[in-house]
């Protein structure tokens, strides 16, 4: 009995201390000592674009002006009153013999950088021997007009108020182009979330625009026979008027002259633009079907030359087209002024409209959004 327990305890030691042998067929094999495949992780650049541009420039609509040279608009339009219902010549003598603005043209910025919108002003007549003055004053007993751009606000109601003291401002328009520009602040946008989607927008709150609007006045010889302008037939004196735009890198840029709201009137040429995007290269515009056909839509160049522009797409037409404009049809160069035509834009669908614009080697990308 006692041989079989020590034959037990000696089996049991063995157990203990012998390696259990495992078959090679419970186990994977590894490759040979080496590298794995090369692993690319490619980086998310979260990046938003803040360069937005909004801005509303005047349509055809909102300003008119009179030519008063015997003062009976300004008397039975006088904003204290008219006290006497049926005045006799003298009566109206403080009001004779001045050119007076009705209504303004508004200009609004509502973008992320400030911008500088060129005014560009034209005077045309088809009056025999009107003579249309830029300095001095008229004189009383010739055919003269002298008429002014004056720099304001308007308030809710649409009512012009031109700026005063130190901050007064009129333009001189002349029978050449006259050009006057307005620096407006830039708007306040924040960054939002959206399901890991980032953009930039305007904020509700803070400074939401900035605004400015511009009327007009001026003289006219009180002695002059003016009847060919009245009647239903009458000759007329006519103000042109092409706005444009471009972002600039301040609102009040160092050197400059600033009047009346953003005015600039002198060194102009040192304004530093952005162009019409970070990289230069993408330009945005709108145009409201509502202000007609006779009004083009003016864009900003900076000295691009366009050689060709050709639509490439557009919204009443599925996937990439390719429509060759015509100088002079679809669109016309005025100055540093990339216009289209108001009978083309104007019968456009409502959309955006992309059109790529070249100079032989660059091309730049204009993205116009039509509205009813």
């Amino acid at each position: 009995m006692k041989a079989k327990k020590f034959l037990a305890a000696m089996m049991a030691a063995v157990l203990a201390v012998t390696p259990v042998t495992v078959s090679a067929g419970n186990v994977t094999p590894t490759d040979a000592p080496g590298s794995g495949d090369e692993i690319k992780i490619d980086g998310d650049n979260v990046y938003v674009d803040t360069l937005v541009y909004k801005v509303t420039l005047p349509t055809s609509t909102g300003l008119n002006f009179n030519l008063d040279p015997q003062g009976v608009y300004g008397y039975f339009s006088n904003p204290d009153g008219v006290t006497n219902t049926s005045p006799k010549k003298e009566d109206l003598s403080s009001f004779a013999g001045k050119i007076v603005g009705v209504g303004a043209h508004n200009i609004k910025n509502q973008s992320s950088v400030p911008v500088a919108v060129t005014c560009d002003y034209k005077l045309e007549t088809d009056a025999s021997g009107l003579e249309i003055m830029t300095t001095g004053t008229v004189d009383d007993s010739k055919k003269q007009v002298k008429l002014n751009i004056v720099g304001g606000t308007t308030d809710n109601a649409g009512k012009f108020t031109a700026a005063a003291g130190s901050d007064a401002y009129e333009a001189t328009v002349g029978e050449t182009s006259s050009k006057v520009q307005l620096v407006l602040g830039e708007a306040d946008y924040v960054f939002k979330e959206d399901s890991g989607s980032y953009t930039y927008e305007a904020a509700t709150t803070g400074t939401t625009e900035t605004s400015a609007a511009v009327s007009i006045s001026g003289q006219i010889s009180k002695d002059a026979d003016w009847s060919d302008l009245s009647g239903s037939s009458a000759k007329k004196l006519t103000l042109s008027c092409v706005y444009s735009f471009d972002g600039v890198k301040n609102a009040a840029p160092t050197g400059l002259t600033k009047t009346a709201e953003g005015f600039v009137t002198a060194g102009a040429d040192k304004l530093e633009y952005l162009g019409n995007s970070a990289a230069g290269n993408t330009l945005t515009a709108t145009y409201s079907k509502a202000q007609g056909n006779g009004a083009g839509l003016p864009v900003a160049l900076n000295g691009f030359t366009v050689r060709s522009a050709t639509v490439v797409s557009r919204p009443d037409v599925s996937g990439a087209v390719s429509n060759t404009f015509t100088a002079g049809d679809q669109y016309k160069i005025d100055g540093d002024n990339f216009v289209l035509r108001g009978p083309w834009i104007s019968t456009r669908a409502v959309g955006n409209w992309v059109i790529e614009l070249s100079d032989g080697t660059t091309t730049k990308t204009l993205t116009v959004t039509v509205t009813a």
